[in-house]
């Protein structure tokens, strides 16, 4: 297990910036950019990376996840098939909160259009 800093740090470092984030200053290249993807069915998919437990009794709650029984941080990484290219990426979430929910919050960064695939987490 790691503390929260280190994981946090660990994904900013080694994950490049998304395609979306390439492009968020920019509005016309960002409706460029949704539009060109909406050709791919993207992958969704969270991993959650274990932490040391908080001393305070309400901090180490909301870290807590009743899924993986350990407190954790939780990553959302949105892709396009065959992993050529990261499209949109949440590091560093509190392990209680549901893929679904996530999802939904990353959601609204996409043509209503785009089509997305994932596993049972995100039906």
């Amino acid at each position: 297990m790691i503390h929260f800093t280190t994981g946090y740090q660990f994904f900013v470092n080694i994950l490049p910036a998304s395609l979306l984030e390439q492009v968020s200053n920019n509005e016309s290249d960002l409706l460029f950019v949704q539009e060109v993807i909406t050709n791919f069915r993207l992958l969704v998919d969270s991993l959650e990376q274990p932490i040391y437990r908080d001393s305070d009794q309400k901090e180490q709650h909301k870290y807590f996840s009743g899924k993986k029984r350990q407190h954790t941080l939780k990553n959302l990484m949105i892709g396009i098939p065959e992993g050529k290219d990261i499209v949109e990426v949440k590091v560093g979430i509190p392990g209680a909160t549901a893929d679904i929910k996530l999802f939904r919050q990353s959601q609204i960064k996409f043509d209503k259009s785009q089509p997305f695939s994932g596993d049972k987490g995100f039906q």
